[in-house]
């Protein structure tokens, strides 16, 4: 199969545990369980990247920004609780995924709290290129009705929150769900300054009272 599922599957030759799938269970219940109830914002993007939730098991979130060694605005953002899997002999740093930089870089810059945003994508697992585990591909229309299940039910999660979606892929999926929502360009392939745009113009600051102060 051409699917990475990063709390089922392992990577041996590049993780450092051999429980690594459990630790990412982990940290995506973690994940959760901090913004159930805390979330004003969630973003929702295609699925998983090979340097992303693959090894960090949260969407949209490299390893990079778990050991907080990204960019500046994002060395202040503080995930003790998250753990890597990936190898530090191989990605001492962790892993950095384009996508989890802007959208933190983003979010954080807006004033949000790491809990009062929450990512996740249209297709939960890693879509890989066939006989390739460390490439990206878009999901199968088909893949994404047979899992829209999970989606749906992630949603339920937070089902008071603004929700937006990044790209396409994600749009038509949550359209083909019966969601009218709005969505923004997806950061990736040039599209950084039209995601930053409309991320601003959608989505409110968290504690408008203190800016406007």
């Amino acid at each position: 199969m051409n699917i990475f599922n990063p709390w089922l599957d392992d990577e041996p030759s590049c993780e450092e545990h051999d429980d690594a799938p459990v630790i990412r269970s982990s940290n995506l219940s973690t994940y959760l369980e901090k913004r159930i109830g805390r979330a004003k914002v969630v973003l929702i993007a295609e699925a998983p990247s090979h340097r992303g939730a693959k090894f960090s098991g949260i969407a949209m979130t490299s390893e990079r920004i778990i050991l907080g060694k990204g960019r500046a605005v994002l060395q202040k953002v503080q995930l003790p609780e998250f753990q890597r899997t990936s190898l530090p002999r191989r990605w001492r740093h962790g892993l950095a995924e384009a996508t989890a930089t802007l959208v933190w870089s983003q979010m954080t810059e807006l004033g949000y709290e790491t809990t009062e945003f929450v990512l996740w994508n249209a297709y939960p697992c890693h879509p890989h290129e066939e006989h390739n585990r460390f490439s990206n591909r878009t999901p199968s229309k088909t893949e994404l009705i047979e899992s829209s299940h999970v989606l749906r039910q992630f949603l339920s999660m937070f089902s008071n929150v603004q929700v937006v979606a990044l790209g396409n892929v994600a749009q038509n999926a949550l359209t083909e769900m019966g969601y009218d929502l709005p969505h923004v360009r997806h950061p990736a392939n040039g599209g950084a300054t039209v995601f930053q745009q409309g991320i601003v113009e959608l989505v409110p600051p968290p504690r408008p009272s203190e800016s406007n102060a």
